[in-house]
């Protein structure tokens, strides 16, 4: 679940020109909300990780978020970016990108 939830973020925050969210250890801070903060949202989570495996199984046939391409993995999330699973993993990614480091960020 980690690497998928890694490479996601690393699509909504990517590195540039300047760090993104995976260099920002964004996946600490996920961890940390799912584990110790918001303990709830992490079987929302995990359904919905589990929806967008299946949505790639069948239209890209490969087992995983991670091992699309870039374009690929992009497409992927268009596809659900109206979906509460996706915004919340885009609202922790930012929070975890750009809150204070004492925060968890």
């Amino acid at each position: 679940m980690v690497n998928n939830l890694e490479a996601i973020a690393a699509r909504i925050i990517p590195s540039g020109d300047s760090p993104g969210a995976r260099e920002a250890g964004v996946i600490y801070f996920i961890d940390t909300v799912l584990a110790d903060i918001e303990p709830e949202v992490t079987e929302p989570i995990r359904k919905g990780l589990a929806n967008l495996h299946d949505h790639i199984r069948e239209t890209y046939d490969t087992p995983s978020f991670a091992a699309l391409n870039q374009v690929q993995q992009i497409e992927a999330l268009q596809a659900i970016e109206d979906t509460e699973f996706f915004e919340t993993l885009r609202f922790l990614t930012i929070a975890g990108t750009f809150c204070d480091p004492s925060h968890g960020g």
